[in-house]
């Protein structure tokens, strides 16, 4: 699902990574920028690498939303739980990050020098801005990544050639921030409409999409982050704040719910009535651009190594159908039983089995392998047609119309000290697809009550985008809701209200899946055994026993007990940068995070 071959932009337009010593870049910008045609092509190779599996994978982990399924001596299992060391936090993927910035800036600069783009013909004239304003917001996401898992980074907006050092120091995020947003306006004078662009999928940014993430990016700028003093780096200076200007937070939020309005009131974007159809878009290669607002294509090894459907995705084993797909991370099962009676979500997102080699769709017990559903192979329409099974040409949606809904309904809640009737509609119009328009409970109308519920809300709809764990910095909960979690577990293997009717052994229908876009969604028609009753029951035929339901879940098992092992306050809401990173760039000399 790729909408163009990006090989030849990517040996034409691509460069150094920002942080390597080697000489500037050779490439000759007048052998790129010279029509039309080519700059498109720039365009699309600046897409390239714009999004990584690392920001949908370990370094969202350690939440009330998911744990690492690596031992705990891995590396990604360290980072998940927050273990951090300058050797094992992300450091070629950060460098990895600058070669886009830079795809980008190349674009950025000199598409604007072409003379169509102030003297040829008007459809030239508004191609050339829009090949800007797309790479302006590529950019914004790549800062909006660096920013909020390392705070004040380097901030480079010219061609590398551009300037006369190879070194950079951390740039304030509120500089960054205040940089980015300011491109992002630009951007969406520049961006058409998706319904107007000629956009056959949501592959490629439109103003819809630029409007989400101008909104998305807004409200991370407004939030919470760990700050500390730039000039001493001082440990002792460490804290979570938001920025010391209220009235730039307040027209931060009013930023936020004006785009979100805009998108709202432009009428081109809708929920798909079916949470389930949505997600089963992905898997077959459909699209429903109503919601799906951008997409991150995926096509083989090509594109990206995302790696939807095998790293997080339905686990399937070697032999089956769908061959082998490995998912990294396991859900936790308290996020399984926090969803209401009744929430579609639930079981799209959080599987009760596996498919083993010959097919049977094997249930497991509530701390292994209960794997991520939202991605599967299972539900593709035929073969990736790949020679790994790590990619399965999946793509993942960096942006949704429920996102702009939840994001509306925030950021009028924080402008109005309490929700708006505009904002609670947008939020309950996200809860009645979950639940088929049925009842959806009482609506908070204070403050602090519609707070939490959008709290709740976003980890529902978005669970696994790549959103979880940043948000909760963002409003200063990630503490609170990491110790609940552990509390959490801990009644749940207790049987502790509300967990007191959990089963001993659930007995599970023998059924199989052995069929490409397999309609199974979960394991229906359980028996569950107490404790009580485990010594007479006789499981039906064409049943198995699951044993052991909560087996994993004592509190000194590695499930429970090593469960953010690492976390401490003030400390690790952002990565120290990598040794590798500090290594290379001398502008970073005296300025890694005060902790490490």
């Amino acid at each position: 699902m790729l909408f163009c071959s990006v090989a030849l932009i990517t040996s034409i337009i691509s460069c150094q990574d920002w942080l390597d010593m080697p000489s500037k870049s050779s490439y000759d910008s007048t052998s790129v920028f010279v029509s039309v045609d080519r700059a498109e092509m720039a365009t699309k190779g600046a897409y390239e690498g714009m999004w990584v599996m690392l920001w949908n994978y370990y370094v969202n982990f350690g939440t009330d939303e998911m744990q690492s399924a690596e031992s705990l001596s891995g590396s990604k299992n360290c980072v998940g739980n927050y273990v951090y060391t300058t050797g094992l936090v992300p450091g070629s993927e950060f460098n990895g990050v600058y070669t886009g910035i830079a795809k980008a800036n190349n674009c950025i600069k000199n598409i604007p020098l072409m003379a169509e783009f102030e003297n040829g013909a008007a459809t030239e004239k508004a191609k050339l801005r829009q090949y800007v304003g797309e790479c302006l917001v590529i950019r914004a996401i790549h800062y909006w990544n660096l920013i909020r898992y390392w705070g004040d980074v380097p901030y480079i907006t010219l061609p590398q050639e551009d300037y006369d050092t190879f070194y950079s120091s951390r740039t304030s995020r509120d500089v960054i921030y205040d940089g980015i947003i300011a491109d992002m306006q630009k951007a969406i004078e520049y961006l058409p409409w998706y319904d107007e662009s000629g956009y056959t999928t949501p592959e490629r940014i439109s103003k819809n999409a630029a409007y989400g993430f101008l909104a998305r990016i807004s409200l991370y700028a407004a939030g919470y982050s760990l700050r500390w003093d730039m000039n001493t780096y001082d440990a002792s200076t460490c804290k979570m704040a938001k920025r010391d200007d209220p009235a730039r937070v307040k027209e931060l939020y009013q930023i936020a719910s004006d785009a979100c309005k805009a998108v709202i009131d432009k009428g081109e974007n809708s929920l798909n009535p079916s949470y389930e159809a949505q997600f089963r878009t992905y898997s077959e290669g459909t699209y429903y651009p109503k919601e799906s607002m951008f997409e991150y294509a995926q096509y083989g090894s090509q594109m990206n190594t995302l790696r939807a459907g095998y790293a997080l995705g339905m686990r399937c084993i070697s032999g089956s159908l769908y061959g082998k797909c490995e998912s990294v991370a396991y859900y936790q099962p308290t996020l399984y039983y926090s969803f209401a009676n009744g929430d579609s979500r639930r079981d799209i997102t959080c599987p009760n089995y596996e498919i083993a080699a010959d097919g049977k769709r094997t249930m497991t017990s509530l701390s292994s392998r209960r794997s991520i559903g939202k991605w599967r192979v299972n539900w593709r329409t035929v073969a990736a047609g790949t020679s790994s099974a790590t990619y399965q040409n999946i793509n993942i949606a960096l942006l949704r119309y429920s996102d702009i809904l939840l994001m509306f309904a925030e950021a009028q809640n924080e402008l109005n000290n309490g929700p708006t009737t505009e904002g609670i509609a947008a939020y309950e119009a996200v809860r009645k697809r979950a639940f088929g328009n049925n009842s959806i409970g009482q609506t908070p109308t204070d403050y602090e009550g519609f707070f939490k519920a959008i709290v709740n809300e976003r980890k529902y709809e978005l669970a696994f985008e790549a959103m979880r764990r940043t948000d909760l910095i963002r409003w200063n909960l990630l503490g609170e809701v990491v110790n609940q979690t552990k509390a959490e577990l801990t009644k749940m293997y207790n049987r502790e209200a509300p967990y007191q009717n959990l089963p001993e052994w659930v007995a599970y229908p023998n059924e199989y899946s052995k069929t490409w876009k397999d309609p199974s969604v979960t394991l229906n028609n359980l028996i569950e055994v107490k404790p009580s009753e485990t010594a007479t029951f006789v499981c039906p035929a064409g049943y198995t026993i699951l044993k052991d339901y909560l087996t994993g879940l004592k509190p000194t098992d590695n499930f429970v007990s090593n469960f953010a092992r690492g976390y401490v306050e003030n400390n690790v809401e952002l990565f120290p940068f990598a040794q590798i990173v500090m290594d290379v760039n001398k502008g970073l000399a005296g300025q890694q995070h005060p902790k490490y």
